[in-house]
Order: C-alpha cells, then structure tokens, then sequence
C-alpha cells in the first residue's frame, strides 16, 4: 500500500534493487584509473621492421587468423597488420568480421572481434583476460 512507503536516500533504493534483481554484473571493461599505465597508440608497423621475437609473435598471430579463415570457409587474402603493445604484438585483420589476436611475450593469447577497440583489447590483456588456443 502506498501509504506504507517510506521516503528514502539512493542508497537504500540500490539496496532494495540489488535484493531483488541481484548484483551487478560488469559489462565491458573498465577505464583505467590515470594511474595506471596509458595504452600505446594503434600504430601498425611493417612486418619487416619488428624484431625477431615480435616477429615470432607476428607468425603465431597469422597463423590463427589462417585457421579461423580456413574454418570460416574463407582465405586469408588480405593483408594484416601488425601492432605493438607492452612486450607483445596485436595482429589485426582489418575486414568485416576480422578482429585482433593479441599475443604476450609469452605467447598467451587474446582474441577480441572487430567491435573492440584497440585500447580496451590492450586493457584487458592486462588484466588477464586470455582466450584459450583451443577456442580457435
């Protein structure tokens, strides 16, 4: 009954919210406090200009996209390019549907789709979030 309502601060209302609905969940990742280091810039190099171990980095990348191209029925006729960030390098196919394959010094992965954008891949590759090789 209305008359049993009772005026209220934010809090309690969220309180209410959350007993009824649950927790929040995030969604996406959050921003990084200015604290924290800044994400480098999405400059693409020649693949011929990145060191030996990037480069190394580069042909894991490529060959994943080879994979998911060939499991999509597709070739992988367009060009990558190629991005590198802390001790790692982002792979990027540039297409409809493509997406980044970041790839650590320790040749953990990360896939992100296209709707992605480059700073928050390179967030959450910091913060652990890893796709499994098997996922491609």
């Amino acid at each position: 009954m209305a008359a049993n309502l009772q005026r209220m601060d934010l809090w309690e209302h969220i309180a209410l919210i959350a007993q009824t609905v649950g927790l929040p969940q995030l969604r996406g990742f959050p921003r990084t406090p200015d604290g924290e280091r800044p994400v480098p810039s999405a400059t693409a190099v020649e693949r011929s200009s990145l060191s030996a171990e990037l480069d190394e980095l580069a042909g894991v990348g490529e060959g994943l996209f080879r994979k998911l191209a060939e499991n999509a029925g597709q070739a992988l006729d367009n060009e990558l390019r190629f991005v590198p960030f802390d001790d790692g390098l982002a792979v990027v196919r540039a297409v409809r549907g493509g997406g980044t394959i970041f790839v650590g010094a320790d040749r953990e992965l990360l896939y992100q789709g296209s709707a992605v954008g480059f700073e928050d891949g390179v967030r959450a590759f910091r913060a652990g979030t890893r796709t499994a090789l098997e996922r491609f």
